[in-house]
């Protein structure tokens, strides 16, 4: 057997690899698909201050020199309920929206200048900076727009607020996309409750009218067939006399050349006897 003072190297040797081994495994950072791996650091930040970003992978973190962070890229929403802001013509009005936004992963740029705004902020400090962005979007829109067309534009007012705050949304490194989910009065306002009382007398009026002109309609028809049908029994009168007239004319005409016949007959019976 070997002595222990031979086998005191090796297993020290065997520590220390398996200790190097261990070190090297507790170094790599992994990301998964729905969050980036941010290591700054030496000979990880480059010469203006940018940390490196790594998606979906992993490297190596060098202890005490270099550090590592997570960067969530998952979707989140906000909702914002009775926003109050006034229109183009002065009438306030009360909508009801939601916001989905995540860091813009479509180059190194957008998701670094993300990574840099909002790598050491909380989600609370993020949803507050998305929602000033939108909200100011939401109103400077708004404000260009009347009650009726926010009423029945609401996907129109969605694009508009998005290109409103686009060049916002991109210094911050983020995609949004907005919903318009309610538009109403604000509190103590009538405007559209009018608006709506108004379009339905509108409809109401104009029922009214077509009720009317279709029995106007039924009473003009009703006479034509009524005018129609003593027209009818007038022409049967009229052919019924002209006929009967025929009749009597004929009947007189027979008479007297049956008189006449019978006057002929007596007078050649008188001057046979004479």
């Amino acid at each position: 057997m070997p002595e222990l003072s031979t086998l005191i190297p090796i297993i020290i040797g065997a520590v220390i690899v398996i200790a190097v081994i261990i070190a090297l495994f507790a170094m790599i950072k992994t990301a998964n698909g729905n969050e980036a791996l941010v290591v700054s650091g030496v000979g990880a930040t480059d010469k203006n201050g940018n940390p490196t970003i790594k998606r979906a992978g992993g490297r190596v973190v060098i202890p005490f020199i270099q550090k590592a962070k997570y960067f969530d890229l998952c979707v989140r929403t906000a909702k914002v309920t009775g926003d109050i802001t006034k229109t183009m013509t002065g009438v306030p009005i009360r909508i009801d929206w939601a916001v989905a936004y995540n860091p813009d992963i479509s180059s190194e740029d957008s998701l670094q200048r993300a990574v840099c705004n909002f790598l050491d902020k909380n989600d609370a400090d993020l949803q507050r900076v998305i929602l000033d962005v939108v909200s100011g979007g939401v109103r400077a829109v708004i404000a260009k727009m009347t009650p009726e067309e926010v009423m029945n534009g609401k996907d129109k007012l969605d694009d508009q607020v998005r290109e409103s705050i686009a060049a916002q949304m991109r210094d911050l490194g983020f995609n949004a996309i907005l919903s318009i989910h309610e538009v109403d009065d604000a509190p103590d306002g009538t405007y559209y409750q009018d608006l709506a009382a108004k379009d339905r007398e509108t409809v109401r009026r104009e029922a009214a009218n077509i009720t009317a002109e279709n029995e106007q309609s039924v009473r003009e028809k009703r006479a034509q067939t009524d005018l129609a049908a003593q027209q009818a029994e007038l022409d049967a009168q009229v052919a019924i006399a002209e006929r009967k007239r025929d009749t009597d004319v004929k009947k007189a005409q027979f008479q007297a050349e049956t008189a006449r016949e019978q006057a002929k007959s007596e007078m050649a019976g008188e001057l046979e006897q004479q």
